[in-house]
């Protein structure tokens, strides 16, 4: 009673606005009536069906006979969409008017003669979408009416035009998408799938496959342009017509009950030739277009967007399960596109492949007399891999991604089977050949020496070093391709190999290669590594596969002893030679210190081309990232192994090249994590006993291994202060075999030595900087004790440097060292003798340090002087709060390090200034008198020389050593003179020599560096600067203190501008703004 009387109402309501629609079709009567029935329940507007769809029928009766307007035609389709949707339509008489209807607007265009005018784009949208609508929303028994044998001219018709509004590109994307879901619908099978002449359905569209097939192809391979939804509408389609018309149910099923049906039908002779008779010539006929299609379409299998792959998986499905044996030419290659997708980055496209393989396996194995799919999947892996370095070498890069991500799929999806593949030693073989082959690494662009490693001079700062270990590692460049994507699949099928196959034979095979072929050497080791870390990701349940604990560690043992047997070791190493090669100061560059230290074996390097050296090179770090492989898979019983592994790989750490350095450098860290260590600090410190044992046997047998005191050099850099007293022992060794061949083997020592001195200095820094003498103002108070407590030391100091002083004079000047060490001696048993605690053993190791380098600063091989040099900086920083061990050592130094600023190798005169500043810094009073006497005269006449050159010169000679040299001495002098607290005759020897660089004349940075020093001599005594720059230049007569006083004129030119009045007015602001006391 409820629904009648809401019946009554909605007809009550609808049945004026359907009356005044039939009389005056008009947007406004359409869209009223719409706007009602999206009003009422999808009930009423069943009850209602017939009468609401009688004034829409009306409307588009008229627009085929008549002009209308194109928003009428568009509204009343609407209208009919939203009738439909909600109600269903079981009158097959109305279906097939209003199915006649719409069809007849369809074929509206210009080529239609009868029709009253062309439809737009949105009149074809509305109408397909309408007809499209009445499909679906129309009973089982009603839609029947499209399909029976008398409606087939008119079905062809309709899927013609819609194939034609798919087929033009000019068409918009939204029409040719609405026209391809129309046709899904119409190929549906519901209205079959209960009866028996279900298989009839495919011999309607056979003879629409061609046309259907090849619109749908065009949209596939077309322009990616249009967009991802058409192109996987695109391929819903094809797969739908293709396993409708070849699927091997419906052909079978039809072959066999003959073609009686068609023979039977009471219909025109010209009508059943439009129903295809779909026997055994017919697929014959078909089927090379449709492997044609199908090559074509899978050609786009690693399209870009992740949603169309997962179109490929639905339409590699469909194939498989529905049309297996028709198109059984093609199953190799659906299955390819299956196995492809099944590795994609896309969880969405990767799981549904997987899916989709493992149900056609299933299938596979239950049917009778079909081939398994592990043997079509091993057949395909041989043709792969057979054509893969072809392959490789001659796709591009997106294909190269392509092949490689099939092989991951072949192999994953034979997963244990491999191991019994792998069996066969021809496949093995041929497999391990061809990975090598694809797998070349190219090494001719490889930089050999582009930074200096931990064991060089130029990388001495290990936190330095620490954040540059990601960018020197050696980057692996391939001949045959340069894509990431290629390189991580393909090593991720080496794991793969690893994680299936069996370790040992897959070892032993590329071992073999290894072995055979030095052209194979790079490709194999990386290989072995890739399998071995593939094997360490493998569960020891993996079932099918024969692997023991045991077996492991006997590969990984025997890895070892062949990646770290010594010939592997030393490959990119040179001897280090006694004699080296003269620095040219010419040929410097502005930053010796990386191409200065590097140990040359001229002989041996001349020999080398840069590609066999690159070689060596990438070779060893694929060596040092085998040992930390095999240190992820053995874990803790790595520590068994420490042995044998870890002194090789810290010698490595020591070497002069950056990408062996940094690849040993996280070898370590990998086999400190693996046992368990903390840090590589306590994986060194927890062996140091051994790591000492065989540096002090190497030692023995320096002319074999000339790189052991690198190992030395390691541990300091990379252990804590723990370390010193444990190493104590190869520290004496080492500064006894310097003492007995220093002359041979200074060259390798040194850099230690030098390690030490760094080393020291990170665990023990100096808790204070010595004071600098500063200026006291006139005006500012002082307190008298302090003052009095300031001259005693000062005079403390000054008695101390007199009487070494008076010492060295009255003696032979080549007996000065002995003396100074028999002095040495003697201070040595009165502070036994005075019961005084001995130093700490830090500064003890810096004491024997710096007594050694004394002699080879004077060496006549400039690269020595250098690093000794530098050994002496450092190490009079080490020393710098133990005042009265360092003075008696800079005595002792000093006769020796006076003559190098006479140095005819000007990078020796300039690092010779560098280690003075230092010197002052540490223990400037002390060393005044010295400076004064013994220094500052050579450095006075080199600058008042270089002076006369570097004027009005070129820009070119900011690059020569000469220019470096003048300034480090301008930077320097000024601070030096502050430190040494300079008055008098030393002073103005300081200032005399710099003023010619205040001239405009002289380069900027050195004028600049000029007035910074004159600035610091200000501090010393600012009465002489005032005095000397006057002299230059003068702006003004200085006014009187009283009118008592007449004007003196000292200096002649005054307030005439000059080379100088640029530098000396901006002094003299700066003196002015100094002397003023603080408010």
């Amino acid at each position: 009673m409820v629904e009648s009387e809401a019946m009554k109402a909605a007809l009550s309501c609808v049945r004026p606005l359907c009356m005044q629609l039939v009389q005056s079709p008009s947007t406004k009567h359409v869209q009223a009536i719409t706007v009602e029935m999206r009003s009422f329940d999808d009930e009423v507007v069943q009850g209602l069906q017939q009468f609401l769809i009688f004034p829409l029928r009306t409307v588009l009766m008229q627009c085929t006979s008549q002009s209308l307007p194109e928003q009428v035609l568009i509204e009343t389709c609407q209208a009919l969409n939203v009738l439909l949707s909600k109600s269903l339509l079981h009158n097959k008489a109305v279906f097939m008017d209003l199915f006649s209807i719409l069809t007849n607007l369809m074929f509206f265009d210009k080529t239609n003669s009868m029709a009253p005018r062309c439809l737009s784009e949105e009149e074809k949208m509305a109408v397909v979408q309408a007809l499209c609508t009445l499909i679906t929303k129309s009973s089982d028994e009603v839609l029947h009416e499209v399909y029976v044998p008398s409606n087939i001219a008119r079905l062809g018709s309709v899927v013609s035009q819609l194939v034609a509004f798919v087929s033009d590109t000019k068409t918009s994307r939204s029409l040719r998408s609405q026209a391809m879901d129309t046709l899904l619908v119409l190929m549906q099978k519901r209205t079959y799938k209960h009866k028996e002449e279900w298989w009839q359905h495919g011999s309607r569209f056979a003879g629409l496959l061609p046309g259907i097939s090849t619109a749908m192809l065009k949209v596939v391979i077309g322009d990616s342009k249009q967009g991802h939804q058409l192109f996987c509408k695109a391929l819903d389609v094809w797969t739908e017509v293709a396993c409708l018309t070849l699927g091997d149910e419906s052909l079978s099923r039809e072959q066999n009950e003959g073609f009686a049906w068609i023979d039977g039908l009471q219909m025109p002779q010209r009508l059943k030739e439009l129903i295809t008779r779909r026997d055994e010539n017919w697929v014959k006929s078909v089927l090379p277009r449709m492997e044609f299609m199908i090559k074509e379409i899978s050609k786009l299998k690693k399209h870009d967007n992740w949603k169309v792959r997962r179109a490929f998986v639905k339409w590699g499905d469909c194939l498989l399960c529905q049309c297996e044996k028709s198109l059984s030419n093609c199953a190799s290659l659906i299955l390819e596109v299956l196995v492809l997708l099944m590795t994609d980055s896309y969880t969405q496209v990767a799981a549904p492949a997987k899916a989709a393989l493992e149900k056609y396996r299933d299938r596979q194995s239950s049917i009778e007399g079909c081939r398994p799919l592990v043997e079509i999947l091993k057949e395909n892996l041989y043709s792969l891999v057979t054509s893969l370095p072809r392959r490789i070498r001659m796709e591009d890069e997106e294909e190269k991604g392509a092949v490689v991500g099939l092989l991951n799929g072949y192999i994953s999806l034979l997963g244990n089977n491999m191991s019994a593949l792998l069996l066969s030693l021809p496949h093995v073989t041929r497999l391990a050949k061809v990975l090598v082959q694809v797998l070349q690494l190219d090494v001719t662009d490889q930089k050999i020496l582009e930074e200096s490693g931990m064991g060089a001079k130029g990388s001495t700062n290990l936190s330095n070093f620490l954040q540059r270990v990601n960018v020197m590692k050696p980057r692996k460049v391939f001949v045959h391709f340069r894509d990431d994507n290629v390189k991580a699949g393909l090593l991720k099928a080496c794991r793969l190999l690893g994680f299936y196959g069996d370790l040992s034979i897959l070892v032993e095979c590329f071992l073999d290669l290894y072995r055979e072929s030095a052209a194979h050497q790079l490709s194999c080791v990386l290989i072995i590594n890739e399998i071995l870390a593939g094997h360490g990701e493998r569960k020891d349940t993996v079932e099918g596969v024969f692997s023991t604990e045991s077996g492991r560690e006997d590969v990984v043992r025997m890895l070892l002893e062949e990646y770290l047997s010594y010939d592997n070791m030393t490959l990119c190493e040179t001897k280090p030679q006694t004699q080296l090669v003269p620095v040219s100061s010419s040929s410097s560059s502005s930053s010796p210190s990386v191409s200065l230290y590097l140990m040359d074996d001229c002989d041996a390097e001349a020999q080398q081309t840069a590609t066999t050296r690159n070689k060596a090179i990438m070779l060893t770090c694929l060596f040092l990232e085998g040992v930390a492989v095999c240190a992820k898979v053995t874990g803790k019983k790595l520590r068994l192994m420490l042995t044998d592994a870890l002194y090789p790989v810290a010698e490595k750490m020591g070497s002069e090249v950056s990408a062996v350095s940094s690849t040993a450098y996280l070898t370590l860290c990998h086999m400190a994590e693996a046992c368990q260590y903390s840090s590589v600090d306590e994986l060194i410190q927890s062996n140091a006993d051994y790591l000492v044992n065989s540096i002090s046997l190497r030692l023995r047998h320096f002319h074999r291994h000339a790189r052991a005191p690198s190992v030395l050099s390691v541990m300091l850099q990379l252990c804590t202060t723990n370390i010193l007293s444990l190493v104590w022992d190869s520290i004496v060794e080492i500064l006894e075999t310097l003492d007995e061949h220093h002359a041979e083997q200074a060259v390798v020592f040194l850099p230690v030595l030098y390690q030490l001195t760094l080393a020291v200095a990170r665990w023990f820094p100096v808790q204070h900087t010595p004071q600098q003498a500063k200026p006291t103002s006139p005006k500012a108070k002082a307190d008298p004790a302090e003052i009095v407590q300031l001259l005693v030391e000062r005079h403390r100091t000054r008695l101390q440097a007199e009487a070494y002083e008076e010492e060295a004079a009255a003696e032979d000047p080549h007996t000065v060292e002995e003396e100074a060490a028999k002095m040495a001696e003697e201070g040595e048993l009165e502070e036994k003798a005075e019961e005084k605690k001995e130093p700490p053993l830090h500064v003890k190791a810096v004491k024997e340090v710096l007594s050694r380098t004394k002699h080879l600063v004077s060496s006549s091989d400039p690269r020595l002087t250098l690093l000794a040099l530098d050994i002496i900086q450092q190490g009079c920083l080490d020393l710098a709060d133990h005042q009265n061990e360092l003075l008696p050592m800079v005595h002792q130094l000093w006769q020796s390090f006076k003559q190098r600023f006479q140095d005819t190798e000007k990078l020796v005169v300039i690092k010779a200034v560098k280690t003075l500043h230092r010197l002052c810094s540490c223990c400037g009073d002390f060393i005044r008198q010295r400076v004064e006497k013994d220094v500052l005269p050579s450095l006075k006449s080199c600058l008042e020389k270089q002076a006369q050159i570097s004027r009005q010169c070129g820009s070119s000679y900011h690059y020569t050593v000469n220019f470096k040299l003048q300034l480090t001495l301008l930077s320097t002098l000024g601070e030096m003179a502050l430190q040494m607290g300079l008055d008098g005759a030393g002073l103005e020897q300081v200032l005399y020599c710099c003023l010619p660089y205040l001239s405009q004349h002289q380069p900027a940075k050195l004028q600049q560096a000029c007035v910074e020093s004159v600035k610091q001599l200000m501090m010393c005594d600012a009465d002489i600067v005032w005095l000397a720059l006057s002299g230059l230049y003068m702006p003004a007569v200085p006014a009187p203190p009283s009118h008592h006083f007449q004007p003196v004129t000292v200096f002649k030119g005054v307030g005439e501008n000059n080379e100088y009045s640029t530098s000396v007015t901006m002094l003299f602001q700066h003196m002015d703004s100094s002397s003023k006391p603080d408010t």
